[in-house]
C-alpha cells in the first residue's frame, strides 16, 4: 500500500500496519512532519524506527534527500541519536530504518527549553 498525502496539510496518512516495506512489521504511528511519518516497527523481535515518505515519481527528489540523510546519519555518532541501519525505496515510498531510542521527542525538548 502507498501511503496517501493529505494534499491540505501535505502530511502522510496512511495505516502503518499496512505498509509493504520487506521484512518489517509496523506497530505504531511515532509522528509526522510536513511529508514524513515515523513509525515502530518490528524485524526478528527488535524494534526499529522507519521514517517514510511517499515518492511523486520517478524523479522525486526524496530519493536524493533520503540518501544524503542516511549518510549523514551513519557518519555521526551520538547517544542522542539512533544509528542508521538502511534506506531504501521501493518505487513508491522512500524509507530509513534507524535504530529506535526512546525519549522524548526533539520538537518538545526545543519547545520546553526555549
Amino acid at each position: 500500500m502507498t501511503p496517501a498525502v493529505d494534499g491540505a496539510r501535505g502530511q502522510v496518512a496512511t495505516d502503518a500496519r499496512r505498509l509493504a516495506i520487506p521484512r518489517f512489521e509496523f506497530v505504531e504511528d511515532l509522528g509526522r512532519g510536513a511529508t514524513t511519518a515515523v513509525y515502530r516497527a518490528l524485524r526478528e523481535g527488535r524494534e526499529y524506527a522507519v521514517k517514510v515518505k511517499e515518492l511523486t515519481g520517478p524523479d522525486d527528489p526524496a530519493r536524493i534527500t533520503f540518501r544524503r540523510e542516511a549518510a549523514i546519519l551513519a557518519a555521526i555518532r551520538h547517544p542522542c541519536l539512533g544509528e542508521m541501519y538502511e534506506v531504501g525505496d521501493d518505487g513508491r515510498i522512500a524509507y530509513l530504518v534507524m535504530e529506535l531510542i526512546r525519549g522524548r521527542q526533539l520538537g518538545d525538548v526545543v519547545d520546553t527549553e526555549t
